[in-house]
């Protein structure tokens, strides 16, 4: 029954084959268990619950976000939000250095830094957030305002603010298929644990034979047939050894091609994102062009009579070096906030001029209105005739611009100035002009 010839130079040969298939299947353990968690570390999954984000992302979907912190305008991030609870998947609209202005609880958001409001959207915040927001002239450094893709029931940025870019997980790459309850992804992850569980058990079982038959070998005081026969035992042992070693190879090459599929998904629907990212951006900007067309057609305001209560901002405090720099944002702000109903889309920058403790206050403005013209200028005469009670502002600079598809025209440039802040102002000529701005 029992095969008692075998020679040492085959029980040699037996044990390397059993030590190599040992090797073998925990490399292909490590390297399974590697893979896997390369993708669960890379990449997290989460259930979408509600339509804030339709039709980009349906109401059950399963979403795969890439963990980064490499966030760019129009992408799509999972974050959690402060004073929320939960996770939430948002598009980012406003990035750092984006200017706004808050009025009314009305927020106007630019999109070029470089220009003064020429590129805007405008949303309705919650009186909150609004109250937050009224003191800031631009998006700080590390946040963002995101808004939902279905902005009728989203609750985004508007109604709990800015979010941090420490708060960000993530960016979207992948809409995984809707399945109730998101049983699909838990299959998925419940094979592949299984599977690398199974791996280590027979590993686990392997070794601990094979950690017993050795120390039977040491064992003393048996006749020889007993070593002989634990010699074939452990050769059958060897047998089953490379059995479960082929079967565990064969599952684990199904996992790892599970994982190559998904891979390869994920980055397929990641390029799809991003041209639909970057189809979004154009029609975004078609957007923006025609709401920047309707808000510069509007009719602006006649100018108050009794003015718009420039002697009430703080124009002393922004002499004092120790408040200018803190002040300074604040104030142009508010004043631009002032001037928008009267002079259109409106930016106003105030210059300090150290030596002389001076103030200067340069304002640009933009309309498409033809109707616009004759008031603005009248408005233009009745907000400088109100600057005199401004203290220590020397200089008011103001440029008004009528913009097309096509072109720009500046339709009013004019310089005032006076000698002392308890003068009124006058019109600087043409030529004097020139020289005040270095052209001539």
């Amino acid at each position: 029954m029992w095969n008692l010839g075998k020679t040492e130079k085959e029980k040699v040969a037996a044990n390397h084959k059993m030590t190599f298939a040992y090797v073998l299947l925990l490399l292909i353990g490590v390297v399974s268990v590697s893979l896997i968690a390369f993708f669960f570390t890379q990449y997290s999954i989460h259930p979408v619950a509600g339509s804030s984000m339709e039709p980009t992302i349906k109401d059950g979907q399963q979403v795969a976000i890439k963990k980064t912190q490499t966030l760019q305008r129009y992408a799509t991030v999972a974050f959690s939000a402060s004073s929320e609870d939960g996770m939430f998947i948002k598009r980012i609209i406003g990035v750092p250095g984006d200017k706004l202005i808050v009025q009314n609880d009305v927020m106007i958001l630019d999109f070029e830094t470089e220009s003064a409001f020429a590129s805007t959207i405008q949303v309705k915040l919650q009186a909150n957030v609004a109250e937050q927001l009224k003191e800031l002239h631009e998006i700080p450094a590390g946040y963002y305002f995101v808004l939902g893709d279905h902005m009728a029931v989203s609750k985004d940025s508007r109604s709990f603010g800015l979010i941090k870019k420490t708060q960000v997980e993530g960016i979207l790459t992948a809409i995984l298929p809707s399945v109730k309850g998101g049983r699909q992804v838990l299959i998925i992850k419940g094979i592949a644990i299984g599977v690398i569980l199974l791996v280590f058990g027979i590993l686990a079982s392997r070794f601990l034979i094979h950690y017993r038959m050795e120390q039977a070998k040491k064992l003393t005081g048996h006749p020889a047939v007993f070593y002989k026969k634990l010699q074939i035992l452990k050769q059958l042992e060897t047998q089953k050894t490379t059995l479960f070693l082929m079967i565990t190879t064969l599952l684990m090459g199904i996992v790892v091609f599970l994982l190559m599929v998904s891979l390869f998904q994920v980055e397929n629907q990641f390029l799809q994102r991003n041209e639909q990212v970057t189809q979004l951006e154009k029609e975004v900007q078609k957007i923006k062009t025609q709401q920047n067309e309707v808000l510069s057609k509007v009719t602006v305001r006649s100018y108050p009579e009794e003015g718009i209560g420039l002697a009430d901002i703080s124009w002393e405090a922004l002499t004092k070096s120790q408040e200018q720099e803190a002040l300074q944002p604040k104030i142009e702000t508010e004043l631009t906030q002032k001037l928008v109903p009267y002079f259109g889309l409106t930016q106003a920058i105030i210059s300090l001029d150290v030596p002389s403790q001076t103030l200067s206050i340069a304002m640009t403005g933009a309309t498409e209105n033809e109707e616009n013209r004759k008031k603005i200028e009248d408005n233009i005469t009745a907000f400088v005739a109100e600057s005199k009670e401004i203290p220590k502002l020397m200089q008011i600079t103001i440029e008004i611009q009528m913009t097309t598809e096509k072109e720009t025209e500046t339709i009013y440039e004019e310089i005032f100035l006076r000698e002392k802040d308890t003068d009124a102002f006058s019109k600087v000529e043409k030529n004097e002009a020139n020289v005040q701005k270095g052209k001539g």
